[in-house]
């Protein structure tokens, strides 16, 4: 432990001796990247050096240097953190590292580096400090050390992790170019901690900064989507998602950009994960918005668009599918494709409802999620199609009756609150039915209401019946 104070001291000595000489700030920068690069600086040496040198680099920033007072509330500090610490947890490499450090000889060293520090400018202190701002902060990310984070924070006035990042004095593009080396196609899957690292940077920026670097963050983000296995998947798809949301859509459509990006996610829907399928489709119902403008009714014939291919590609999938996660998936996320279509959904209307009928027939599990969720696509699609509805009365009315009848009468796991909402949004779809096709469904109903005598089917055709 005395080496690596001994080690810690005698770097944050040469740091500051290049500081004084010409091309300071570079020169020392240089020196902060390779020790952080070093593989013989161990990890723990590595964040108490830094840890040091950021409490001397913010102190000379301030034009301040800490009292005798200062001192002892950092020994109290210490001895405060000793007490609280719960008997026999194991204290982190770098507290280790932090009270070795406090021991003479690094005292000495360190109190000899301040004391040279403050013939120093406080300029020279910033100017460094920003050319160490990125290095240090990819460290600190990367190897979890929250401590340095906050000293880094603390040295350059910011309040989060987002302000440092983002902003006209931001270092996100300085971020970057740390990264870029370990980004590339060769080398991005070799450091499991890169990819992480780029993912939770990129989500602290947002609009309007993100769109200034959108070149150095699109293609790692669809190199890391394109990976085989899911997890990478997930991640890449997140962050395409994110700078979907935070980049204008014009930026987004020059260079073709758009299309590239729903290419890449279109390919993903092929695949039979649940997890990745939803993160997914929640990125393309994003991006629509992007590719295609909202539909306008005109008297020209309208050519498929992304999303009806789009709508074609999940009623195939809904109508093979048999897994219960992704059924939910895919009907969860079907009622914002249809509303985007609006009217325009009445040219699939036929596979529509023959995928709906499917999923009303099949019970889901006591939660009955895609059951719900059938219903509130059958109401979108009535309310967007309803000038098409009566063509389909006699199917949907036929399936709708069978499932407000199982649910009255079959004895399942489902509880109560779940049968009620069951019921609740069957009737409602009657209700949108009869306003749509005349009040046919009135008439259809009074036979089965003569016949029928369960009383929670009979309750769902009074509320009908009662409707005006």
């Amino acid at each position: 432990m005395e080496g690596n104070t001994t080690g810690s001291a005698t770097a944050i000595s040469q740091i500051l001796h290049l500081l004084s000489q010409p091309r300071g700030p570079e020169l020392s920068g240089e020196l902060v990247r390779t020790l952080l690069r070093d593989p013989k600086f161990g990890i723990a040496e590595a964040g108490t050096t830094i840890l040091q040198l950021l409490h001397i680099l913010g102190e000379r920033g301030e034009d301040r240097l800490p009292g005798e007072d200062g001192e002892r509330r950092n020994q109290a500090a210490g001895e405060v953190e000793k007490e609280t610490r719960a008997p026999g947890e194991r204290r982190e490499p770098l507290e280790e590292c932090r009270e070795a450090a406090g021991q003479e000889t690094g005292d000495v060293a360190l109190r000899e580096d301040k004391e040279d520090l403050g013939s120093l400018p406080p300029d020279s202190c910033r100017a460094l400090l920003r050319c160490i701002a990125a290095p240090v902060y990819v460290f600190a990310r990367a190897h979890h050390q929250k401590e340095v984070m906050g000293a880094l924070l603390r040295a350059l006035g910011c309040e989060s992790e987002a302000s440092l990042l983002q902003g006209p004095g931001g270092i996100f593009r300085a971020v970057m170019g740390v990264l870029k080396p370990d980004l590339s196609k060769d080398t991005w899957d070799k450091n499991p901690a890169t990819k992480e690292v780029f993912s939770w940077t990129l989500q602290q920026v947002s609009r309007p900064w993100l769109s200034d670097h959108l070149d150095s963050v699109l293609a790692p983000s669809l190199l890391i989507s394109d990976d085989y296995r899911t997890e990478n998947k997930i991640l890449g798809v997140s962050c395409l998602h994110h700078i979907l949301l935070n980049v204008p859509a014009a930026e987004l459509c020059q260079y073709n950009r758009a299309h590239v990006v729903y290419h890449a996610l279109y390919h993903h829907l092929y695949t039979p994960e649940a997890d990745l399928i939803q993160a997914v489709l929640l990125c393309l119902l994003d991006l629509l918005p992007v590719l295609e403008k909202q539909p306008v009714v005109t008297g020209e014939c309208r050519q498929f668009n992304c999303c009806d291919d789009l709508l074609q590609l999940i009623l195939t999938h809904m109508e093979m599918e048999s897994r219960i996660l992704l059924r939910r998936v895919y009907a969860r996320n079907l009622t914002a494709l249809v509303n985007r279509l609006g009217i325009k959904v009445a040219g699939h209307l036929k596979r529509l409802t023959r995928v709906i009928v499917q999923y009303l027939e099949v019970y889901d599990g006591p939660e009955e999620a895609a059951r719900l969720a059938m219903l509130e696509v059958l109401q979108c699609t009535i309310q967007q199609a309803w000038p098409r509805m009566s063509c389909r009365l006699d199917v949907l009315l036929k399936s709708l009756l069978r499932l407000i009848y199982d649910v009255s009468t079959e004895h399942s796991l489902t509880p109560e609150p779940v049968k009620a909402a069951l019921l609740k949004e069957a009737t409602q779809c009657l209700l949108l039915l009869d306003r749509c096709c005349q009040r046919q469904v009135k008439v259809l109903l009074m036979g089965v209401y003569s016949s029928c005598t369960d009383s929670n089917v009979l309750e769902c055709i009074e509320r009908v019946q009662q409707d005006s």
